[in-house]
């Protein structure tokens, strides 16, 4: 049997999941995006996608100017927890973080990445960044293209909010 086919036990387990899915999709709908938590979520992940598009708008023109964006692409226009130490830095706080602490000492102590490899990072990301901006329905490509480099081992896309 080929690998693409699926065993009718397969079939059934997506079907129980696919419905279980529907039922807590409906209990999360009916319980919690009118609730003052769900509202207060709703109003910050606004405000924290309008940080992101000003911040992303002065990098574009910063690079459009010639300066050296490098440096602005890793500390906003990546996800950082609100911690003390984040909050004293020009970084992008964000709810749904998946950094808490200095980037590139995170990624070096790790042996993930080089102080050299950071202006390839910060380059992939600001190109993954445009392509998403300039063209939404790029999204699946603009993900895969941006893992299959090599400077990105390590980075998961969903990183980029």
């Amino acid at each position: 049997m080929s690998k693409n086919k699926l065993h009718s036990n397969d079939k059934v387990t997506i079907l129980e999941k696919k419905n279980e899915f529907i039922k807590l999709f409906q209990e999360f709908i009916s319980s919690y995006p009118y609730t003052q938590a769900g509202l207060r979520h709703q109003k910050v992940y606004h405000e924290e996608r309008k940080k992101g598009k000003e911040n992303f708008q002065a990098i574009e023109e910063a690079f459009k100017s010639g300066e050296d964006v490098n440096e602005k692409v890793l500390l906003q226009l990546l996800p950082y927890a609100q911690t003390a130490n984040n909050s004293e830095k020009n970084v992008w706080i964000h709810h749904a973080a998946a950094i808490t602490k200095d980037i590139k000492e995170w990624f070096e102590s790790a042996g993930w990445k080089k102080p050299e490899d950071w202006s390839k990072i910060a380059q992939a990301i600001f190109n993954f960044v445009c392509c998403c901006n300039n063209d939404s329905t790029q999204l699946a490509k603009a993900c895969k293209d941006f893992s299959l480099l090599a400077c990105t081992k390590g980075f998961q896309t969903e990183m980029l909010k």
